[in-house]
């Protein structure tokens, strides 16, 4: 067994378990497999221990995987997830039932020294780790990512005899309901005092969700401070329209202070994702997020931070993040002595709505009124209602029905932003990739309830002699075809299902193109799905300049 090729034998264990998202079972692992050579534990060991997922409730367990001659797995370490789940509570009277929040009381002060013990542990056996490797191997460590995953509470209600589960929130009062919401990020947790720096880690995420947002975002940048050497930062964070106009915008306020201290200058990727809610009908008030002074939206005080930064070569604004209109314009009028001198690839994935609780769509009421039929159109569903939540956590009032209608490109909000979008792009010196989304879902774009309208908004702009591939994600582009006769020109592609767009946002991109540049439309009817929902082929022609 020991003569068989290392690759051989790698190929053989990824048949007998293809690699997966899901934690594996006991009953799945490869580790009783490990004993039958020295060649088959070496293959086993590069495969499993490339991504490791360490609970809070493991962290012994993870260092003893560590230790003497084992030290050497560290070097096939790529990405370490760490995840910490709070501990179940005391059982409580059956009779009583505590399997919702009204019942069951969080002691979030408990959950945060909690967390702060976890991590200051976690943080110890990674220098730990890295200070033994280098004194018996001879070298550091390769880099590694660091993925702060999530925090999560263990069921409760798998504490409540089945028989015994009647609490709802439909059984309590409003004013006892709102009793127990807690403010998102109001929960602080104690500063990180005396733990070593890790100076393997070139790369960090940090997601801020599930149990994770009720922590005020300062813990971000007290676990950046404590990674000197990080080169991409990926931040993960909620918005969705139920927590309220007040809460969002203290909660992107506290991010936007806590990105101030952690990102670093010396980082060369940049992710930031918003979990926005997708809101079904869209005739409801919009949340003006925005603060009079437009520098204080997350967006905007973002993007100004990030301009200075001198390694930086990719900005991610993925999700559907709700950005402020003045976005690129704030920059551009703003500008610093020093603007993205190394960014070559740029990306935002917006919504369909603004900070400053305006709409970038209006709705088409030539069409609707064209439709005589309307309300035995297929794709109404009149038994699933949206619930509307205004200004507050608790829902005020149901929509019958999904009207997901806006479609028509509104002048006043999206014709400046598109425009103000090209001379931001025109002010990149090295830019060689520049992305523009608007559509509900990644890759989604038959959302709408009614097929008799539709809504998508895609930009890409290319210089001359850059490929039209290159993002990270394949749904970030689609694949073209190659034109050698426009490929040393500046270029830009706008897909835009059957709206047309504003001839001052067309002038703006001439400019940005500059004379011999091209500006190209892709007609929609020409796109195709192949291998996966999210890849898109163009089959079109695809030189249609306006």
């Amino acid at each position: 067994m020991n003569r068989m090729p290392l690759e051989l034998v790698s190929m053989i264990i990824s048949e007998i378990r293809p690699w997966t998202y899901r934690r594996v079972p006991p009953d799945e692992k490869l580790a009783h497999l490990a004993n039958l050579s020295h060649t088959w534990q070496a293959a086993i060991e590069s495969k499993t221990f490339r991504k490791l997922e360490v609970l809070n409730s493991e962290l012994e367990t993870f260092q003893q995987l560590f230790q003497g001659t084992n030290i050497r797995r560290r070097e096939l370490v790529q990405k370490l997830y760490f995840s910490i789940k709070f501990p179940k509570e005391e059982v409580w009277d059956d009779e009583v039932g505590r399997c919702c929040p009204v019942n069951s009381k969080v002691d979030f002060d408990a959950e945060g020294d909690i967390w702060h013990r976890d991590v200051t542990k976690l943080f110890r056996i990674l220098s730990d780790i890295e200070i033994r490797f280098q004194a018996q191997i001879g070298r550091t460590a390769p880099p590694m990512k660091l993925v702060f995953y999530n925090c999560t509470r263990a069921g409760r209600c798998e504490l409540v005899k089945p028989s015994y589960r009647p609490c709802s929130w439909g059984l309590h009062t409003r004013p006892e309901m709102a009793a127990v919401r807690t403010r998102p990020g109001s929960v602080r947790v104690p500063e990180l005092r005396n733990i070593p720096a890790l100076y393997q880690v070139a790369s960090f995420r940090a997601c801020a969700s599930s149990c994770s947002k009720w922590l005020h975002p300062e813990w971000i940048h007290m676990l950046a401070s404590h990674l000197p050497n990080l080169s991409n930062m990926e931040v993960f964070f909620e918005d969705p329209y139920n927590w309220g106009r007040n809460w969002r915008r203290e909660y992107q306020l506290a991010l936007a202070r806590s990105l101030d201290k952690a990102l670093n200058r010396s980082l060369e990727v940049i992710r930031i994702y918003s979990n926005t809610q997708d809101l079904k009908n869209e005739d409801v008030d919009l949340h003006q997020i925005s603060s009079p002074d437009i520098t204080d939206h997350f967006s905007n005080r973002l993007l100004r931070q990030v301009s200075t930064f001198a390694n930086l070569r990719t900005l991610y604004l993925e999700g559907i993040m709700v950005v402020s209109e003045t976005m690129f314009q704030s920059c551009v009028e703003r500008p610093s002595t020093i603007f993205f001198p190394q960014l070559e690839e740029f990306y935002l994935h917006f919504a369909p709505s603004s900070a400053e609780g305006h709409w970038f769509y209006l709705r088409d009421d030539a069409a609707f009124a064209a439709q005589e039929d309307l309300e035995n159109e297929p794709g109404l569903q009149p038994g699933k209602g949206f619930i509307v939540y205004k200004d507050t956590h608790l829902p005020m009032g149901e929509v019958s029905n999904y009207y997901q209608y806006r479609s028509l490109p509104n002048p006043e909000t999206l014709t400046p932003f598109l425009s103000s979008a090209a001379h931001f792009c025109r002010t990149l010196p090295k830019i060689k990739r520049f992305a523009l989304k608007m559509n509900d879902r990644p890759g989604g774009y038959d959302e709408l309830t009614f097929d008799f309208i539709d809504r998508i908004l895609e930009l890409w702009y290319f210089p001359g002699g850059v490929s039209h591939g290159g993002f990270r994600k394949a749904s970030q582009c689609p694949v073209l075809p190659i034109d050698q006769r426009i490929a040393q020109y500046d270029r830009v592609y706008f897909r835009i299902g059957s709206s047309r767009l504003d001839e001052r946002i067309v002038e703006s991109w001439r400019k940005a193109v500059g004379v011999d540049g091209k500006i190209n439309h892709l007609d929609q009817n020409h796109f195709k799905k192949e291998y996966c929902p999210f890849r898109h082929f163009y089959t079109g022609e695809i030189l249609q300049e306006w």
